[in-house]
């Protein structure tokens, strides 16, 4: 008898707890056995099958050494949608470019807008994989024209939209950016709000007085996303409306976001706020600042290298590094350089010289 199987005769009675020894039985299964198991799953009750995929999912998300992506991929054609949907998701780290293709056939014709969702939602990395030249182009067409169509339709339902709007933010062109444009002018709140998400995802810094205007939005959700926005784009001209949010907002998820939109963004000013925060009485929002302090920390050493290492700079110029790299170098420029800290009254001590090699980087 396969060792899957065996595992699943132990566990598939109700209320006994998997043990880390079955775990590791289960773990990195062939894709023959992951099907073996999928199978004699089906014939257990829904909830009991839901309980254990959910189960395997929890602990290959706490435990890197355990991988179960084969028992989740034979599970995308089990007849219950929570359970479809669940192992969706348990595969957010499976890059193998037929789950793509796998995907985008669920998110067309799964029966259920559950589903759907969470195939709109997995495709992004896909979307990303393709700008960075890990996916074949055409696998990354079929992928943009199944979330093209998404959006366009009038009979799927929002939140299936809306995370294909959120998905296609990956692409840096002018009919994503119009995507983004008209589910930013959609009727529904909850489209509004994933336009802010996809401006974020964008890193577009032609979104800069959108998101900040969102800054003073009635909704939490909003202003969370609007948040996420400022530091994703990284405008210094956003650090003192965020320090204010921090200090007056009355969501703590919202104050959190700030906090790491400020560590983000970088800068005298924002590490200044920071420091603040640790000596402050809130201790969520002290230890949320100690990892906005080191995540700014670590990119000024990322940048430190990036500056001095001008070999690695004329590797840039001879096209020897991956578009995905450069695209990484200018995202860290644009984080100490904000064309519109002006507009913020910036302190001159944020301003700093930059070499004409890493200039032209961004």
């Amino acid at each position: 008898m396969s060792e899957v199987l065996s595992v699943l005769d132990e566990i598939e009675n109700r209320g006994q707890p998997i043990s880390h020894e079955q775990l590791e039985r289960l773990s990195g299964p062939s894709r023959s056995e992951g099907r073996l198991f999928a199978d004699r799953l089906s014939q257990l009750p829904e909830a009991r099958r839901l309980e254990i995929v959910s189960t395997l999912a929890y602990h290959a998300r706490e435990d890197f050494a355990l991988t179960f992506d084969e028992i989740f991929r034979a599970c995308l054609d089990d007849k219950s949608p929570q359970v479809r949907r669940q192992a969706i998701e348990a595969l957010w780290e499976d890059e193998r470019i037929d789950l793509a293709s796998r995907l985008v056939e669920l998110v067309r014709e799964d029966p259920s807008s559950e589903v759907r969702e969470a195939a709109a939602s997995s495709l992004g990395r896909f979307v990303f994989m393709a700008e960075c030249g890990e996916l074949p182009q055409p696998r990354g067409q079929q992928v943009r024209e199944a979330l093209e169509r998404i959006i366009r339709s009038d009979q799927e339902a929002l939140e299936v939209r809306r995370r294909a709007v959120e998905s296609i933010a990956f692409i840096n062109d002018a009919a994503v950016r119009q995507i983004i444009d008209r589910a930013y002018g959609d009727e529904h709140d909850e489209m509004r709000i994933s336009a802010v998400f996809a401006m974020a995802r964008s890193a577009d810094r032609f979104w800069a007085e959108t998101v900040q205007a969102e800054l003073h939005s009635d909704l939490p959700a909003m202003r969370l996303e609007a948040a996420r926005a400022c530091g994703e784009i990284a405008l210094r001209s956003a650090i003192s409306r965020l320090v204010s949010m921090i200090d007056e907002d009355r969501d703590e998820d919202v104050q959190r976001m700030a906090v790491w939109a400020l560590g983000q963004i970088g800068g005298t000013r924002a590490r200044r706020a920071l420091e603040q925060l640790l000596e402050g009485e809130s201790l969520a929002l002290a230890e949320a600042a100690e990892k906005a302090l080191d995540e700014m920390d670590f990119m000024h050493e990322s940048l430190d290298l990036i500056v001095l290492d001008l070999s690695e700079q004329e590797m840039i110029e001879e096209g020897n590094i991956q578009d995905r790299e450069t695209s990484e170098y200018r995202r860290e420029f644009h984080r100490y350089v904000d064309e519109d800290e002006d507009q913020d009254g910036g302190d001159d001590e944020d301003d700093e010289d930059w070499p004409d090699e890493f200039l032209e980087i961004g």
